[in-house]
């Protein structure tokens, strides 16, 4: 939603304020939409917003030192940092290569442990189990201890050993696929969960449709 809001076309669909990056382009259709870049007064006669959102003239100078002149991407990543520019390309996927389906299949058998759907309590006990490890590693660092034995930790059946240190501070994410196809996090499942059936509980469908759309 924030995605749709902040670039005005996403996908087949238009968002109603008709304030995103898009319209400051001068594209306000599903059908114009090319990649143009973002001039200053493109955004100094939006009143240095998009989407609705403050995006201030030190902000297009760092977007600028990416590409001279921005394009969304650029704008994107100086906005929200922390979210991937595949992301946004799959928003204008018609479909999904089947090597890339296939990464997903596999990867979402080995977190499920061959069940049809991952279930949330597992993921945030596994969760836990990773932070308390990470403060285990800090602490022995802090103490001059020898550093914590990562074999000792590893079995197949416990979900936090799939798991890796995420944006936030100790929050993880488990790589689905081969090349990080779908970085999968508690937030996420949670997310999710609530447009399925908000039963704590995530089929491979619903996450290739919430990923997908």
């Amino acid at each position: 939603r924030t995605l749709l809001r902040f670039r005005g076309v996403l996908g087949l669909r238009v968002h109603d304020h008709k304030q995103g990056f898009m319209q400051i382009v001068g594209v306000d259709s599903v059908e114009g939409v090319e990649d143009r870049p973002l001039t200053q007064r493109q955004l100094e006669t939006n009143s240095y917003k998009i989407g609705g959102e403050k995006f201030s003239l030190a902000m297009y100078e760092s977007a600028k030192n990416l590409c001279d002149p921005p394009h969304f991407a650029e704008i994107l990543e100086v906005c929200y940092p922390n979210i991937p520019r595949l992301t946004l390309a799959r928003y204008e996927m018609s479909t999904i290569p089947i090597d890339e389906l296939d990464d997903l299949k596999e990867g979402f058998m080995i977190l499920s442990q061959g069940e049809s759907t991952l279930k949330i309590d597992k993921f945030e006990g596994a969760q836990l189990k990773f932070q308390e490890r990470m403060a285990a590693k800090l602490k022995a660092i802090k103490d001059n201890e020898a550093p914590v034995d990562e074999d000792e930790y590893w079995n197949e059946d416990r979900l936090e050993n799939y798991a890796s240190e995420g944006f936030f501070k100790w929050e993880p994410f488990w790589p689905i696929g081969s090349a990080n196809v779908i970085n999968l996090s508690v937030p996420l499942l949670k997310d999710v969960d609530g447009f399925g059936t908000k039963d704590g509980t995530v089929s491979l469908s619903q996450l290739v449709r919430f990923c997908y759309p």
